[in-house]
């Protein structure tokens, strides 16, 4: 069901028409996060003992990490339409994604160097 829903978006984002284009681009990249999640949030079986918890953990962390990495992949396919003056909803709704999946690029405070001023 995922693959069938990500093939219609697929379909969908080959039109030239940047409000469905980047709709899609977003949805692909949210079903991908949606499932990562799931994922690891699935529940762990009962009879495991605190080793193993461990270990299931980790393998379903193992897991979850391609479909992060292709909701990462999908959402900065989204934030290319920018270069070219297309920030709509579904740009910013890709970016606000990426600053939670991947806050180490898109989440940055800037930092404001105090001796700037004594350049100019």
């Amino acid at each position: 069901m995922m693959q069938h829903a990500i093939q219609l978006y697929g379909k969908a984002s080959v039109y030239k028409i940047s409000e469905i284009n980047t709709e899609a681009t977003y949805s692909i990249g949210k079903i991908y996060n949606d499932f990562s999640k799931a994922l690891l949030e699935s529940e762990l079986p009962k009879n495991l003992n605190t080793d193993e918890k461990e270990q299931y953990i980790i393998l379903l962390e193992d897991k979850a990490f391609p479909f992060e990495e292709k909701a990462i992949e999908f959402h900065e396919l989204n934030m290319e339409h920018s270069r070219d003056n297309i920030y709509n909803e579904w740009v910013k709704k890709s970016l606000a994604n990426l600053k939670n999946l991947f806050p180490a690029r898109y989440n940055r405070k800037m930092k404001v160097d105090r001796y700037i001023n004594v350049l100019h």
